[in-house]
């Protein structure tokens, strides 16, 4: 299977603007063609994967650690809802057998409403550390992730005419989320993966979907992320040293009115175990995602990123009584 693009986006962060138009031609072409792309060059590329080997170093603590610090959704009485660890790791029919663990920005920015206020909570951490430095490496990784997510909208953006400032103003100070997923080999019997429509020679291990973000940035130790093209094609991401994928998401298919569309993407099980990362840049809880259309904006609470996080997790099977649906 054919693979999907490889850029150096190192343009990106410099000053030659001949470059930078180079990188961004090379971007539009990616998702036009195959609405994923591999990204090189960016800031601390070099020791990306040494850090994410280190991050992933989560999924060796004791399972009573984890589940100190666990959601709701997988803790009863739980206090955090939003960030902390996520077991998916028994039989039910969830979108994949894997574990999760989610933080946020060091200071989130504030919900606008009641029913959006877990999507602003405060990190939780594990103590004691995976290792001395562990917390500072995720929070450091966060902060290069957001430099690097930035670098890449505004390059999109410019395809498109959404100006730097509005995207700055949207996405700067929103609450991206940073997970780490660890799929480990389901026992035998456990039906967690599925036939492809498409292909009922593939065992899929995740689904194929699109993310809710403005875009996500992956990374993975183990093959199987696989893209799906305009076309129809599906794409393999190739496993590259220091390297990192690149997925539109549903916010920046609907700010430019369709014209990016979101990266339908899945994963293929192998019958190995597979961890990842994903970091999900998103826009501040109160930005309207109709602004394709500035007439339709009312300035009311509908139709927000907020909104429609709260009303996507409130229909959730394992969120019911966590979130309710907004108004």
């Amino acid at each position: 299977m054919e693979n999907i693009f490889s850029i150096n986006i190192s343009a990106l962060f410099g000053t030659d603007e001949t470059a930078r138009e180079t990188v961004d031609a090379q971007i539009v072409e990616a998702i036009r063609t195959h609405g994923a792309f591999v990204i090189a060059g960016f800031p601390r590329a070099e020791a990306i994967d040494t850090l994410a080997a280190r991050m992933v170093q989560f999924f060796e603590l004791d399972e009573a650690e984890k589940f100190r610090i666990a959601k709701a959704c997988s803790k009863s009485g739980a206090a955090n809802k939003y960030r902390g660890y996520e077991s998916n790791l028994q039989p039910g029919g969830r979108f994949a057998f894997n574990e999760m663990y989610d933080i946020g920005p060091k200071s989130p920015s504030p919900a606008p409403t009641e029913g959006t206020q877990l999507f602003a909570e405060a990190n939780v951490w594990p103590k004691p550390e995976p290792s001395p430095g562990w917390r500072q490496a995720m929070e450091d990784y966060h902060e290069t992730l957001h430099l690097v997510a930035m670098a890449v909208l505004h390059s999109v953006g410019r395809s498109v005419g959404l100006p730097a400032e509005d995207l700055d103003q949207m996405f700067r100070t929103g609450n991206s989320t940073l997970r780490l997923i660890n799929y480990p080999v389901p026992p035998k019997g456990l039906p967690v993966e599925t036939q492809d429509a498409d292909d009922s020679e593939l065992k899929i291990s995740t689904a194929c979907h699109t993310d809710g973000s403005g875009l996500s940035i992956l990374w993975s130790l183990q093959r199987g992320l696989q893209a799906r093209s305009p076309d129809g094609t599906w794409r393999d991401v190739p496993q590259q040293a220091n390297c990192l994928s690149i997925h539109l998401g549903d916010v920046i298919a609907a700010i430019s009115g369709g014209r990016i569309p979101a990266t339908p993407h899945r994963v293929v099980g192998h019958g190995i175990a597979r961890q990842s990362i994903g970091f999900f840049l998103e826009p501040r809880l109160d930005v309207p995602l109709n602004i394709a259309d500035p007439a339709s904006v009312d300035g009311g609470f509908r139709d927000t990123y907020g909104w429609l996080l709260q009303k996507r997790f409130s229909g959730y099977e394992n969120y019911a009584g966590i979130v309710e649906p907004p108004d």
